[in-house]
């Protein structure tokens, strides 16, 4: 885990340093709603649905619903799974179908009172159109790092910055696929509702013509 974190922190510099000068932009607008089940003290159910514009919020280019579990193991230390159904539409106006199974670990730390340093390490495995297409059996793994930072001066508010970088894991190649900056903050407004707002900008690595996308993102939880 160690080297990871290392060639993780490597590569998302390099990624910012070296881009190619030819390039894409788009900006996309997310939209997520999700309800949240405490089943135990340490046991996390949740449903979430989610919405995605892109070329400049004018067209739907994904959807998905996704259901996830996550157990604490230890104090500051969680183990999550999720299972998604998602479409998303490419250069086609039909849309794709993807399967996403996830599972990951992640860790936080107080470093001050107030400041939290928080670290994940994702193994994603995705199928496209398992069902439809002669080579939807042929999965594509990612292995994701993120880290953040996050500020808490009280129960309400807390500011974050984070940085994640892809790594894509194929039977014919592998390379870092893409990283995303994100500064955002969440908002408690009681016990049972949490708004989340940020703004990201994800950087494709790796592609004759990369994509950059500046994305605006809105995400309500209920909690109960």
């Amino acid at each position: 885990m160690i080297n990871w974190i290392k060639y993780g922190l490597i590569a998302a510099l390099a990624g910012t340093c070296f881009l190619p000068c030819q390039a894409q932009e788009d900006a996309r607008l997310w939209l997520k709603a999700g309800i949240k089940k405490k089943v135990t003290r340490r046991l996390d159910l949740e449903l979430e649905n989610c919405l995605r514009l892109g070329e400049n919020y004018t067209r739907l280019n994904s959807y998905y619903i996704q259901l996830s579990a996550e157990q604490e193991l230890l104090k500051g230390i969680k183990f999550g799974l999720a299972l998604r159904q998602s479409y998303r539409r490419k250069t086609t106006p039909e849309y794709h179908s993807r399967q996403r199974f996830s599972t990951w670990l992640e860790a936080k730390k107080k470093i001050f009172p107030q400041w939290e340093l928080q670290y994940r390490l994702m193994f994603m495995r995705q199928y496209t159109d398992f069902y439809t297409s002669e080579r939807g059996y042929v999965h594509t793994d990612f292995l994701r790092n993120k880290f953040g930072l996050q500020y808490k001066p009280n129960q309400k508010y807390s500011p974050f910055i984070s940085c994640e970088l892809y790594y894509r894991m194929r039977f014919d190649y592998s390379d870092f696929n893409r990283v995303r900056y994100t500064l955002g903050v969440d908002y408690r407004f009681d016990k049972h509702n949490k708004f989340t707002v940020f703004y990201r900008i994800q950087k494709r690595l790796n592609e004759n013509v990369p994509m950059t996308a500046y994305i605006l993102a809105f995400d309500y939880a209920f909690i109960f």
